[in-house]
């Protein structure tokens, strides 16, 4: 796996590359013209050296709160325009990748409180939350993009989550 910077972008892609977008305006910011900027108009960009490129696949990865089309914050209006406008650009192989909050090995983000009190507590409290929030897996992400990687997308659409089936919390 190889990784360069936007400047060095163009000169690297090529009919065999698959770009993964993760760049964003986080959810944190309210700021309605840096959102639109950050993730409609620099996505488009490295969407259009991809196209021109002709890459195998363009994954974006969204996020559920663009999913609610009531939610009206800066983030989630500009990561819904995003997906509009990179429809639009010819011969892209578009993949949406659209991801709840992700979790790994370590508790990170709003989920660090949960590292400062002992694991099987930490874990139990988790389960909870998974119950009422969706979650997912990094590696679930992971195994997704290898998949992607080694057989080509599926679908276009590509939305990841938790399997609650096992969750007891979920499940009550």
């Amino acid at each position: 796996m190889e990784w360069c910077g936007y400047e060095d972008l163009a000169d690297r892609l090529g009919p065999e590359t698959i770009v993964l977008h993760l760049a964003a305006s986080n959810s944190d910011v309210s700021d309605r013209e840096t959102a639109m900027r950050v993730n409609v108009e620099f996505t488009l960009q490295v969407a259009r050296q991809a196209s021109q490129a002709r890459v195998a696949t363009f994954v974006f990865v969204s996020s559920f709160h663009a999913l609610d089309t009531s939610n009206r914050g800066a983030y989630a209006e500009s990561k819904r325009a995003a997906v509009a406008r990179l429809m639009e650009v010819e011969g892209l192989n578009l993949v949406v990748m659209t991801l709840p909050a992700v979790y790994g090995a370590t508790w990170a983000g709003a989920l660090a409180p949960l590292g400062m009190i002992p694991r099987p507590p930490a874990r139990a409290l988790f389960g909870l939350a998974k119950a009422l929030r969706p979650t997912v897996d990094v590696r679930v992400v992971a195994d997704a993009l290898t998949r992607i990687a080694k057989e080509g997308p599926r679908e276009s659409d590509l939305i990841l989550s938790d399997d609650l089936s096992h969750n007891v919390a979920y499940r009550v």
